[in-house]
């Protein structure tokens, strides 16, 4: 992506990008691969409306993922590089797997993008 990214907003390309939903519906959590953004990080999670997934650059970390999906679902960012959201980057996680609170695990289990099992 080469559009500078706002968080919170979308830009041009990445609505774009979005809409390569091939046979996903409203309520499907999808990831894009790419080389890389502009400015230089390893996810993002701003989505266009009715489309929710995020971005993830193919060199980031293996953790990388499951946090911009986080955002996704409704989690901030922390001051801990103990836990998945950390907001210092997921290179620095100190602790793999890295922690989700329970407080965490229920915003994700009540977004209305989760469906119960």
């Amino acid at each position: 992506m080469s559009e500078v990214v706002f968080m919170g907003q979308t830009t041009a390309e990445q609505n774009t990008l979005f809409g390569n939903r091939n046979f996903m519906g409203g309520n499907d959590l999808v990831v894009y691969y790419v080389r890389s953004t502009v400015p230089g990080y390893n996810g993002c999670a701003a989505h266009p409306a009715g489309r929710p997934g995020c971005v993830v650059v193919r060199s980031a970390s293996r953790w990388t993922l499951a946090h911009e999906f986080g955002h996704v679902l409704g989690l901030n960012h922390v001051s801990n590089n103990d836990r998945l959201m950390t907001g210092l980057g997921t290179f620095n996680i100190t602790n793999p797997p890295p922690d989700l609170t329970a407080a965490e695990s229920t915003t994700m289990r009540n977004s209305n993008l989760s469906t119960p099992l």
